[in-house]
């Protein structure tokens, strides 16, 4: 009889147990979207104000609302995306900078001074059919601190590839190989020529020719009104 009861209870116990336990997700949309995404990063290089001194952001492209983000790094420190408001300057149709407000979901990570890899958790949101669950898996590895950007040439070349704010290529870089590899791809352009110069050249080769043909015209002409009279 007692053993009877113990099946009885005990099956019981898994029935609850399994009513627990969330079924994988379903949502054939949903699942279609996560194979599609990406890890976004973006830099705050130029945002101001309201960025509470984030170094860059971390989110998911592309982006929906029915999801959540959690981002871990590799000290298994883990933070999950909110929005967070942030300005800064663009330049409009007419050529002069405007203050933009904008808004980014995802986390916001401080400057990291070596590599750092993160692992970004894509879950189902509360208004979503997969509430809380895993949808994907993602690894996103971000470059160290580029030291090199405080070098001068940075401010006279801020796109070139060894003046971004984060990145590998010049790990291994003295200020000296730095500043020549710069100066290498950014070569002095050649002086204007003065206007002066320009001057001569137009003479050289427009008004001198001019006038010799003019000359020589003018000597034909008169030796045929001479020849005639």
């Amino acid at each position: 009889m007692k053993k009877h009861i113990f099946r009885f209870v005990f099956s019981i116990f898994l029935i609850v147990s399994f009513a627990q336990v969330k079924a994988a997700c379903n949502d054939e949309e949903l699942n279609y979207w996560a194979t599609q995404t990406k890890v976004e990063f973006s830099e705050s290089t130029s945002i101001h104000a309201e960025s509470t001194g984030y170094a860059y952001f971390l989110s998911v492209s592309p982006l929906r609302e029915d999801i959540t983000i959690k981002v871990t790094d590799q000290g298994g420190n883990s933070d999950y995306a909110k929005k967070h408001s942030y300005v800064y300057y663009e330049r409009n149709k007419n050529g002069n900078e405007e203050l933009v407000k904008k808004e980014i979901y995802g986390v916001g990570c401080f400057t990291n001074l070596e590599e750092e890899t993160y692992t970004v958790e894509i879950y189902g949101g509360d208004d979503s059919s997969c509430k809380n669950e895993l949808l994907k898996t993602l690894t996103y590895t971000v470059p160290r601190y580029n030291r090199m950007i405080k070098n001068k040439l940075c401010e006279d070349y801020p796109n070139h590839e060894l003046c971004k704010p984060f990145t590998n290529k010049t790990k291994s870089m003295s200020q000296s190989e730095f500043e020549k590899k710069i100066k290498e791809d950014n070569p002095t352009p050649k002086p204007e020529r003065s206007l002066i110069v320009k001057i001569l050249l137009y003479s050289l080769y427009v008004i001198i020719p001019f006038a010799i043909i003019t000359v020589v015209y003018m000597i034909k002409v008169k030796n045929y009104k001479g020849r005639r009279k």
